[in-house]
Parts: structure tokens; C-alpha cells; sequence
């Protein structure tokens, strides 16, 4: 394809500017949601992480047959039963996860996000302290004097980024500490983290521990798996406790940040991205069509002068390859500015992304946009060029009138049209179907009826050098609360463990006394303990009984308060009231409790995770280092943020509050993921229906255009505005009738895949279908509206002196 063929494509192409204005806009809009989608995909899926040899690092921890591509924690005892026994590892470390790292300079103190490390996990990632060193064997040793490692940003903004930082000695957590090392800023493992202690192995360690493991060479993901399930049975069944029935397994370490929902999810927006490329593609290979018809005459006359029909095919390709660069430059610069908008858009949403996840452009992005531009230019010009390179030259000739609409173009034109809207029903279920799930999450009753803007919560962690004991540490959050009531604006004020709507204590197998473990497994409930303000701060409503009270503390009759779910769960046949159940029945530390009040259904996780029993404790029978306090103010709580931390210094004044915000504010951030897919999967719904609409508007209209002469001759002998209207819109009405059965069908399948209980979405939901097919029949006829209004006004004298 010689530079003078594209010289005449390009003086084609600029000759009915609206013409290729539409097609290049409808192109770059596919383009753009196509590369973009990917480049999401590729960012969090498909990138290996940033670490040597990472397609061998993996998570460690146990799985249940219903989550097997989930691993949770192992206990400390659970570790120290098999670690020594896993040689198809080369170098094993452990944590216990993201830590509030406290640290104090003279009287000032201020919160970090921290992380607890053994001395393994910074050689498994193969990093480089860029001064002092990292954690050592011996600063893992219970008893060691502590240690800290500081991130580049805190190093720089909190110590002016001088290197005689290394042996400096501060406050940290309650205790003093030694300040060793300072990691590179492109290093925040495992989310945002800015500062580093060691993590210990203690057996009555309350913290759990994430196993992290990198394959030794030659081994597979599969007989990793063998040796965990063999080095189970190594384990006393007080070792195992609860955890009986599970089972331990690795998986990528990538999948532990993106979970499998995440993963589907971006997988099906990009399958929706390339659907809508291919609705962009359809569409202009359609005007393509429309546009070459009235060329039939001038084809066929040059094809008989002697021109091949190669020589057409390429002159016909050049017009499609020009605009598909146009278009492909328009979706380049677009995705560049959309990329820089999402991802402030993630960090505006309280979307906790790993420090590793990165959007930007890498060789994947860059390879992929030239091919689909490839595929694009074939896809949108290759089905138009073929027909008019191919065009018989005495039946073109015969056909002879521009007004001529019959032949295979036509039939062509019309089979692109039903696919169009096939592709557009099928884009905008999924997109109804995210639609509602998020409002069934944005409606979902969490069981906490106070407005939570007139909630400000605020947490608090208690460490072990200056509150060693249970009461010290009792006493603490009970003066904390008492100071912050004292605030005239206060209604009430709690100290709790779990949120509604946010997060729970933690999670404990139920049983009724004496029960013994049903087939199902024991019921598996969240838990958190709180005390007797609770209820009022929150709006939860009693059912029936009581809630606690100052009588309820350490030495009493241990006592619980549960949800109906659980009431229903665990005692289906009798009243819940005055019952006893068994906490944690195999574990080391199983307990009873009597249930004094049943409160309705509380959700004590994020908002969207699927709902499960809950049971409340008194916190004065288990007190806590760190817990939550929660304040509910007249007025807008997030005013009060300063009045909160003041109370909490009067008490101690090197024990700060932090992440101090409204309810509404936590809730939102719990939503925060799901709402982002949402929003993503809404912006296509949206660019279906643009095309959906500017590809049936363009076809009409040059329908309307390549007819005027018809529709002149049936002005002129009397045919009416209501015949003319049948004439242009009977042979649409059936290609969106015919278009909208094989969408629902090809959508009834895609609605099962994208169905999610976590997302509140069902498969096969009418409301869903009958919406859609009701929205593009109204996109149909806004579209064809205007070619309808312009055939309407044809002049049969003007339309008859044309030919």
C-alpha cells in the first residue's frame, strides 16, 4: 500500500467529513474502553509482582473446600509444628500482617502504618536497605530489645533524611527501641506501609501468623500442596483445634492481594471492554456500507476499465486503516488521561491498593494497543472492502438508480444491525446487573439505625509496656469514655472491638451447651466485644432480654447478646433466651456464655461481604489493647474529630487516635471496591448505549439519504406521513426485534457468570432483562428520529430532479 494510495484514501476519507467524523468517534470510544479495561486487567492480574523470581512466591495458610483459592492464618503453634519440615520451600517468612507502629521522639508521638516482619521476609523479596540493615534472628527473639526499620518517606519527612539516623534510639509501641535500617521508598510492603518491627513467635501469641514461601527450583505449585496436606497430620489435634476439617495450601502470593471476586470481575469488564469494541467495529463497518453503495456505479466502471479488484481492496483498506490510526492516536491520549483520573479516583475512594499494583504502561499495554488497532482496521473495513472490490460490474451498471437499496449490501448492512443490538443487550445487563448490586449493598441493612454522619469513630491501640494487664488496660478505655461524655455535644460514647457495617472483633465457631458439631460444621459467627453504650451509639434495637449493663464485668456470669441470625442458626426449635452456648468447642481455650438478649440482624463486616451470625460480649469481661471508640454527637460528627483526640491525650497523651472518622465514612470505605467495579462497569453500559445509538442513527440516515428518490416518487403520488414512516421504519422495527431475541439469549448465560451473592446480583433477573430491552428500544427511536424527520420533509420535485 504505496504512499499515493493513502494520499487518495485520505482526500476520500476528508470528502464526507460527517461521515468520518461519526466512524472515528465510534472507533476511539471502542478503542479506548478496549485498551483501557485491559490495562486494568494487566495492572492487577496479569503483572507479575516486582520481585525476583516471583512467579515462585507464594501464601501459606489455610483454605476451606467452599474458599480454596483463600488462605487464612496459621497459629504460632500451628507454625512451629511444621515449619521445619517443608523442603519444597528455599526460604520461608512470616508476619502478622499491616500493625499500628507508634512511634515517640522527646513528647511528641505520631501513628504509622506498620507492618510486623521476621528477619526472612526482606531477603525473600531480595531487598536492600539503602542504610543499616534489616531485621536479624535475633531481633526476632522474644525478649530482644525491639527494633525498627524506617520507610525512605519517614526517613526523609520526619528525620530530614540524615543516614545518622541508624542507631538512634525512640519510643516505639510503648517501649524503647532502636532505629537500624531505612528501606527504599519503591518498597511499602504490603499496602502503604512506612515502618517495620519484628514479629516474635511466642505459643500463646494472641496474633495469628501469614505465611509467605518461595518455591524451591523445580518444584510446582500442585506437589507444594502434597507436602502442606502430608505436614498437617503432624499436628496434635490441640495443635489443629478449630481447624480441623480445613486444610493447608498455597497459592500465588499475587492472589492473596487480588482475590478471586477482584479477578473474575476485571475478566468480565474486559470481555465487556472487547464486546464493545467489536459493537464500535459492527458499526462502522455498517456506515462503511452505507457509504460505498452510492460507489457501486463508479466501482463497477473502473473495475471495467480495467481496474483489479486488489487495486479497489487496497484503496478501500487505505480508507479503513487511516481512520483506525486516527482513531487508535484519539483512544492513546484518552486512555493516558483516564488512567490518571481512575487512579485518583481509587485513592478519593478509600480504595487500599498493594504498593506493587501500578498502572502504568508496560510492553503488554504497549503490544496490545498496535494489535487491536490491527484487528479494529480489519474488523470495520475488511467486510465493506471485500463486498465493493467484489462488486459485478453489469449489475451494478443495470442497477443504475442511486435510489437502488435492493442486493447483497443491504442484506449485509442489516445483519450488522441486528448483531449491534444483540452486543448492546448483552453489555447492558451486565452493567444493570452491577447497578443493582450496588444499590442492594447502598440499601443493605447492617443493623445499626443511628445516622451514621452523627457517628465518629476513632481507634485506639494499647501496648504492652504501659498497659500490661486486663484492668490497667479496662480502666484506660473506661476513663477515655467517661471524659468524652463529659462533651456537651455527646449523646452517647462506646468502646468496642467491632463496627456495623465495618468490622467485627474477630470470628468464633458457636454451639449450643453440649452440642455436639453438626454435619455442617458449628456456626461460624462474628464477634466483637463492646460495652453497654454500644446499643445507644449505633441504634441497635432489642428484640428481647437485655443488653448489658455495669454488672456485667470480670468475675460474673459470662454473658452474650446475639443477632436473630444467629438466635435462628443455633436454636431453631426453642427460645434463645436464657440458652448456653459453647465459644471455640475445640479449640484450647473453649468457654460459656449464657445469652441474656437478641438483638436484630448485625452486620459486623464491610458492607457487600455476605452476612453472618453475630454475637456480642461485655468488654469489661474482654478487655483488649486495641479497640474502637465511637461517639455520637449532635450534629455532623466529623466536626467533633478535633474534641475526640483532645479527650483521648487528657487521658494519656502518647497514646494517639487514629484513623478518626464519621460512620458513613467507614461504611463507604468498606463499599469502596465494589463501587469502582460498579462505576466501571456502568461507564461502558453508558458508551453501549452512545454506539448502540450513533451506529443505528448512521445507518438510518443514509438508509433515509440512498432512498430520498423512493421516498420523492411515493410523496408524489400521494403516499402519506404515516406511510412514509412505515417505509422507513418497518425494516428497522424487525432488525431490533430479531437483534433484541438474540441478545437476551446470548445474555442469559453472561448474566450467570456475572452473578455474585457478595454483589447482591442474581442470574436471570426480569426486572434486569425487561429493562434493557425497554431501554434499546427507546435508544432505537430517539435514534431514528431525526433521519425520520428528514425523510418526512423530502421535496418529490427536489428528490425527482436528482436522478
Amino acid at each position: 500500500m504505496g504512499l499515493q494510495a493513502l494520499g487518495n484514501a485520505w482526500r476520500r476519507v476528508w470528502s464526507r467529513p460527517g461521515h468520518s467524523a461519526l466512524s472515528i468517534a465510534i472507533l476511539a470510544l471502542g478503542l479506548l474502553a478496549a485498551t483501557f479495561l485491559f490495562g486494568s486487567v494487566n495492572s492487577m492480574v496479569i503483572k507479575p509482582l516486582p520481585f525476583p523470581d516471583a512467579e515462585r512466591l507464594v501464601a501459606v495458610g489455610w483454605s476451606t473446600t467452599g474458599s480454596p483459592d483463600e488462605v487464612g492464618d496459621l497459629s504460632t503453634a500451628q507454625w512451629l509444628a511444621i515449619r521445619d519440615g517443608l523442603p519444597v520451600f528455599d526460604r520461608v517468612a512470616v508476619e502478622a500482617g499491616p500493625a499500628t507502629v507508634v512511634i515517640g521522639d522527646g513528647d511528641s508521638v505520631k501513628r504509622y502504618n506498620g507492618a510486623i516482619i521476621d528477619h526472612q521476609l526482606l531477603p525473600l523479596f531480595s531487598v536492600q536497605p539503602l542504610f543499616g540493615r534489616g531485621f536479624s534472628a535475633e531481633d526476632d527473639r522474644p525478649g530482644a530489645p525491639l527494633t525498627v526499620v524506617l520507610g525512605e518517606q519517614v526517613w526523609r519527612n520526619e528525620f530530614g533524611g540524615d543516614p545518622a539516623v541508624v542507631g538512634r534510639q525512640v519510643r516505639a509501641n510503648g517501649g524503647p527501641a532502636t532505629i537500624i535500617g531505612v528501606l527504599p521508598a519503591s518498597f511499602a510492603y504490603p499496602f502503604d506501609q512506612q515502618m517495620w518491627i519484628p514479629r516474635r513467635l511466642v505459643l500463646d501469641d494472641e496474633f495469628g501468623v501469614q505465611v509467605l514461601a518461595r518455591l524451591a527450583p523445580g518444584v510446582t505449585l500442585s506437589q507444594a500442596r502434597q507436602v502442606l496436606a502430608g505436614a498437617t497430620a503432624r499436628m496434635g489435634s490441640d495443635v489443629l483445634g478449630s481447624r480441623d476439617g480445613d486444610f493447608l495450601n498455597a497459592i500465588p502470593l499475587h492472589h492473596r492481594f487480588v482475590d478471586r471476586t477482584t479477578r473474575h470481575m476485571l475478566w468480565m469488564m474486559f470481555a465487556a471492554g472487547l464486546l464493545v469494541l467489536l459493537l464500535a467495529c459492527v458499526n462502522v463497518a455498517n456506515l462503511q456500507l452505507a457509504a460505498i453503495l452510492p460507489r457501486r456505479r463508479e466501482l463497477a466502471v473502473r473495475s471495467a476499465l480495467g481496474a483489479g479488484r486488489g487495486r479497489l481492496l487496497r484503496e478501500l483498506m487505505a480508507e479503513a486503516l487511516l481512520m483506525s490510526l486516527v482513531a487508535t492516536t484519539l483512544a492513546a491520549l484518552g486512555n493516558d488521561v483516564l488512567g490518571r483520573v481512575f487512579v485518583q479516583h481509587l485513592a478519593a475512594s478509600a480504595v487500599v491498593v498493594p504498593f506493587f499494583i501500578d498502572f502504568d504502561y508496560d510492553w503488554r499495554d504497549l503490544a496490545f494497543l498496535p494489535a487491536v488497532a490491527f484487528a479494529t482496521c480489519l474488523l470495520a473495513g475488511l467486510i465493506p472492502a471485500l463486498r465493493a472490490a467484489g462488486v459485478n460490474a453489469q449489475d451494478a451498471l443495470r442497477d443504475g438508480s442511486r435510489g437502488s437499496h435492493g442486493g447483497l449490501f443491504p442484506r449485509i448492512s442489516r445483519i450488522l444491525v441486528i448483531g449491534e443490538i444483540a452486543l448492546s443487550v448483552v453489555l447492558l445487563v451486565g452493567a444493570a446487573m452491577f447497578v443493582r448490586g450496588i444499590n442492594g449493598m447502598l440499601a443493605f441493612d447492617h443493623g445499626a439505625h443511628a445516622d451514621p454522619e452523627t457517628v465518629l469513630t476513632g481507634r485506639i491501640g494499647l501496648f504492652e509496656n504501659d498497659y500490661p494487664s486486663d484492668e490497667e488496660r479496662l480502666r484506660f478505655f473506661q476513663r477515655v469514655s467517661e471524659v468524652i461524655r463529659q462533651d456537651p455535644r455527646v449523646v452517647a460514647a462506646t468502646v468496642g472491638t467491632g463496627m456495623p457495617g465495618w468490622t467485627s472483633g474477630g470470628s468464633e465457631e458457636l454451639v449450643g451447651e453440649g452440642g455436639e458439631r453438626p454435619s455442617g460444621g458449628f456456626v461460624d459467627a462474628e464477634t466483637a466485644a463492646v460495652d453497654a453504650a454500644f446499643a445507644d451509639v449505633y441504634g441497635i434495637r432489642l428484640r428481647e432480654g437485655r443488653f448489658f449493663n455495669e454488672n456485667d464485668r470480670a468475675g460474673t456470669l459470662a454473658v452474650a447478646v446475639i443477632d436473630s441470625r444467629a438466635a435462628q442458626r443455633l436454636f431453631p426449635d426453642r427460645p434463645a433466651l436464657g440458652q448456653r452456648l459453647t465459644v471455640d468447642p475445640e479449640g484450647s481455650q473453649a468457654r460459656t456464655v449464657t445469652v441474656v438478649g437478641v438483638i436484630d440482624n448485625l452486620h459486623l463486616r464491610q458492607v457487600g461481604s455476605t452476612p453472618r451470625p453475630s454475637m456480642l460480649v461485655p468488654f469489661a469481661q474482654a478487655p483488649t489493647r486495641f479497640a474502637t471508640v465511637a461517639v455520637r454527637v449532635n450534629g455532623d460528627a466529623a466536626a467533633f474529630a478535633p474534641r475526640l483526640s483532645a479527650a483521648i491525650r487528657t487521658v494519656d497523651p502518647h497514646t494517639p487516635a487514629y484513623w478518626v472518622q464519621t460512620q458513613a465514612s467507614n461504611i463507604k470505605a468498606g463499599r469502596a471496591g465494589a463501587v469502582v467495579l460498579t462505576q466501571m462497569f456502568v461507564a461502558v453500559g453508558v458508551l453501549t448505549l452512545i454506539l448502540a445509538a450513533a451506529g443505528l442513527y448512521g445507518v438510518l440516515a443514509f438508509s433515509v439519504e440512498q432512498r430520498t428518490r423512493e421516498i420523492g416518487i411515493r410523496r408524489a403520488i400521494g403516499s402519506d406521513r404515516a406511510g412514509v414512516t412505515r417505509l422507513v421504519l418497518k425494516r428497522l422495527v424487525g432488525q431490533v426485534m430479531a437483534g433484541l431475541a438474540i441478545g437476551v439469549a446470548i445474555a442469559l448465560p453472561w448474566s450467570k457468570l456475572l452473578a455474585n451473592p457478595a454483589f447482591h446480583t442474581r442470574a436471570h433477573d426480569p426486572l434486569i432483562f425487561g429493562a434493557t430491552v425497554v431501554l434499546i428500544l427507546l435508544v432505537a427511536l430517539c435514534a431514528s428520529l431525526v433521519p425520520l424527520r428528514r425523510a418526512l420533509r423530502v421535496d418529490p420535485v427536489i428528490a425527482l430532479r436528482q436522478e
